[in-house]
C-alpha cells in the first residue's frame, strides 16, 4: 500500500562459524600469533673438568604464521655436571721445553711451563706455581775491541766470533772436511784472528787414493 507493506517473520539470523586461528590466551591452546620454540640444542661441555660445574643449553624462537617471533619463556637453561674429583691438591703435568734466552750475554733470562692435569688451567687446584724462570747466558758481553770482526782468507770467509771462540768452516775447494780458526787477544786486550788449522782437512786426492787401496 502507499503507507507501507507489513511483513512477517524474523528481519535478521544469526549461525555458528568455526575460525581456523586460536584466540590468545586461551588455556591449553598454543597460540599461532606467538612464537614457537625450536627444540633445545645440545648442552655444552661442563665449565670445568674436574669437580662440579655447569653446563648450558639453548633453543631457538621461530616466527608466527603473522611473521612475529617472540616466544614466552627463556631461550637458555643450566644445569649442573659433575666430573672425577680434582684430588686435593691436583697433579702437575711435566715442564715444557725451556724458552730461548732472552739475551746471548750479560745474563738474560729463560722461562717453561707445566700445566695442572684435569684442569686445563695454569695454576690450579695444584699447589706450587706453574712457571718457572732461571738465568742464562751469564759470561760477559765483550767489547767491541774484544771481537774479531768478519774476514775472507784463503777463499773462505770467517765470520765475526767473541775472543776465545773458535770458528769452524768448510775446508779449501781441493779438500774435504772442516778447517778452524780461534780469535784471541794480543797483549794490549785486543781481539785478533789467529792462524787456520786444517788438520781435518783431507784433500781429494788423497782422500780418492786411500778409498782405491
Amino acid at each position: 500500500s502507499p503507507y507501507g507493506t507489513l511483513c512477517s517473520g524474523a528481519l535478521r539470523e544469526t549461525r555458528m562459524c568455526n575460525n581456523t586461528v586460536s584466540c590468545p590466551g586461551e588455556p591449553g591452546i598454543i597460540s599461532s600469533v606467538e612464537g614457537q620454540w625450536l627444540e633445545w640444542g645440545p648442552w655444552s661441555k661442563c665449565s670445568v673438568t674436574c669437580n662440579a660445574g655447569t653446563e648450558q643449553r639453548q633453543r631457538r624462537c621461530s616466527a608466527s604464521v603473522h611473521g612475529w617471533a617472540e616466544c614466552k619463556g627463556p631461550h637458555q637453561e643450566s644445569r649442573e655436571c659433575t666430573n672425577p674429583s680434582c684430588s686435593g691438591g691436583g697433579n702437575w703435568g711435566s715442564w715444557n721445553h725451556w724458552s730461548l734466552c732472552s739475551k746471548t750475554c750479560d745474563s738474560g733470562w729463560q722461562r717453561r711451563f707445566r700445566m695442572c692435569e684435569g684442569t686445563e688451567v695454569q695454576g690450579y687446584p695444584c699447589e706450587g706455581s706453574g712457571e718457572e724462570v732461571r738465568s742464562c747466558n751469564e759470561k760477559k758481553c765483550p767489547a767491541p775491541h774484544e771481537i774479531c770482526k768478519d774476514e775472507n782468507l784463503l777463499s773462505m770467509s770467517w765470520k765475526r766470533a767473541s775472543a776465545g771462540e773458535t770458528v769452524y768452516n768448510k775446508c779449501p775447494t781441493n779438500a774435504t772436511g772442516s778447517a778452524s780458526r780461534r780469535c784471541m787477544l794480543d797483549n794490549s786486550g785486543v781481539a785478533f784472528w789467529g792462524p787456520p788449522g786444517f788438520a781435518r782437512c783431507v784433500s781429494i786426492e788423497y782422500r780418492q787414493l786411500h778409498i782405491s787401496l
